[in-house]
């Protein structure tokens, strides 16, 4: 395996790191802050989940136990492999399998959350939109599968990712290498998530003011009624 395969552009494949000593140092303790910052936070969501009867029993936080698991995974495999390319330069292109293993393991993570917190945005959504009905199709064996069918797609469309890159770069090492499967996973997971996320939001705050301007012409009406009841 040649050395170049594992590198993100030829112009950095030698194995020199591009930071000062105090710029790695730098670099290295705000990842090591992050790190503890999701271990610490995703952790105590987990253990809240599986200490507490009314967390687990309600369906919406399966989707809060996703989201801390899939950041969880990213703090214990993927922030502290950077940390290390920064320490050790070339670190990533030593093994080649190795470095394509967690970079698509962070793919899945990511892509994985963002689409979890857009699925989170349509609970919302249906829970404004049919109060009612909400309980009976929100359950926790339909959120599971919900959940199940993020993973799998994210699986599959970040392998369809991996494999493609690893192709793209088998005869070509430039930079200009790394634009398809980039672009891909830019619309994957900014694009659609961003826009899914800012139309459902939309859609919340339509539906609410629709509920308000409703409430308010019953207020006003139940007010009219009660002066006319004391005028007579």
């Amino acid at each position: 395996m040649n050395f170049e395969n594992g590198s993100n552009c030829s112009t950095v494949s030698q194995g020199k790191s591009m930071m000062t000593t105090t710029q790695s140092t730098l670099v290295v303790s705000a990842y090591f802050c992050l790190t503890l910052t999701i271990l610490f936070g995703n952790t105590s969501v987990i253990w809240a989940y599986i200490k507490y009867p009314n967390v687990r029993n309600t369906p919406f936080n399966i989707y809060v136990l996703n989201l801390a698991f899939t950041d969880l995974c990213v703090g214990i495999f993927n922030v502290p492999f950077h940390a290390l390319t920064i320490l050790y330069s070339g670190l990533e292109y030593r093994n080649f399998y190795v470095s394509t293993v967690i970079l698509y393991m962070g793919y899945v993570n990511a892509l994985t959350s963002v689409f979890t917190i857009t699925v989170m945005c349509y609970d919302h959504l249906q829970l404004i939109s049919n109060p009612t009905t909400y309980q009976q199709n929100r359950t926790k064996r339909a959120n599971r599968r919900i959940v199940v069918t993020l993973w799998s797609f994210s699986c599959v469309y970040c392998l369809y990712i991996v494999v493609m890159r690893a192709f793209l770069r088998k005869s070509d090492y430039s930079c200009g290498s790394n634009i398809p499967y980039l672009i891909l996973m830019l619309i994957g997971n900014v694009i659609i998530p961003f826009f899914g996320v800012l139309s459902l939001k939309c859609a919340i705050v339509v539906k609410l003011q629709v509920h308000f301007l409703r409430m308010n012409k019953i207020l006003r009406r139940s007010t009219k009624r009660k002066k006319k009841d004391e005028k007579i």
